[in-house]
């Protein structure tokens, strides 16, 4: 990712690790990441990932009052913890209030599961 910046993450010492990062993917969409990994069963590990096209990415900018390259900055100041202590349910619980501030906003996104 292009300008990624990190939102949130568990502490390495949890068997379920799961982290955010927003930023830019090669087409210029605007993207949301969250990646997991089950240290008991490393198999398991993968990413969803939301994608706002680049157009609709510059429409949450301009309703949020930012440039479009402040976007991942945005989400960081707004949804951010950069402790590393946040429990794994709390991690995918910012990643659900993420998706329901850029579809407040009127922003479309599609998900996608990488495993």
């Amino acid at each position: 990712m292009v300008l990624e910046r990190p939102i949130i993450e568990t502490h390495d010492d949890y068997s379920l690790w799961r982290d955010i990062n927003a930023g830019f993917d090669e087409d210029k969409n605007f993207v949301v990441e969250m990646g997991y990994v089950n240290y008991d069963d490393r198999e398991s590990g993968g990413k969803t990932i939301a994608v706002v096209d680049s157009k609709e990415a510059y429409h949450l900018a301009h309703r949020n009052g930012v440039k479009l390259v402040e976007l991942p900055e945005l989400i960081e100041n707004k949804f951010g913890d950069s402790t590393g202590t946040a429990l794994p349910s709390h991690v995918k619980e910012v990643f659900g209030r993420i998706l329901d501030f850029i579809s407040s906003s009127g922003i479309r996104y599609t998900l996608k599961d990488i495993r």
